[in-house]
């Protein structure tokens, strides 16, 4: 899983009715929009957790950890932020010192351009990263289901069994 951090530089940003959440963009709108995005953004910050990370801490933990990872990415930056805006109904940051900047907001990503220009990326790299192993292990879909348990999905794993990649907990 992983998290995506812009910071604002706002007028360079494609405008809020471009953006939306990103699940409801097509693929192409997100590719697009994602180009945009990653050439104005004044920084931008992925926050990567394995498979093997999410069995092992479950999956509160380990959106926490991919958010501090994405947090992280964009401070090494040196790029000073004032709010961090987290989508949905949990602070992945609390108990740490960037809890002070935190704002969590449900449906943040239709709400908020930054959000949603957070969430493109985020979808655009995962989908990419799925696209790249559907080539190391053919034969999954992950090219076409990127990950979600579909019905085919699940038919791939039942049939071929579960590559490296896959997670154990959570199904």
């Amino acid at each position: 899983d992983l998290h995506s951090f812009p910071t604002r530089r706002s007028s360079d940003l494609p405008t809020a009715a471009d953006l939306t959440d990103s699940k409801k963009l097509s693929t192409k709108s997100r590719e697009t929009l994602n180009e945009i995005i990653l050439t104005s953004a004044s920084a931008t910050g992925l926050g990567w957790v394995s498979s093997i990370e999410i069995d092992k801490l479950g999956l509160a933990k380990s959106l926490r950890l991919a958010t501090m990872r994405a947090v992280k990415s964009v401070q090494s930056l040196h790029i000073s932020f004032s709010e961090i805006i987290i989508d949905g109904t949990v602070n992945f940051l609390s108990d740490t010192p960037l809890s002070k900047y935190v704002t969590v907001l449900p449906k943040a990503d239709f709400l908020i351009k930054e959000v949603s220009s957070a969430s493109i990326i985020a979808k655009v790299a995962r989908d990419r990263y799925m696209k790249d192993l559907s080539l190391k292990y053919p034969g999954y879909g992950f090219e076409k289901h990127v990950g979600y348990g579909t019905a085919k999905h699940r038919s791939a794993l039942l049939k071929l069994g579960p590559c490296p990649e896959h997670r154990f907990s959570g199904w």
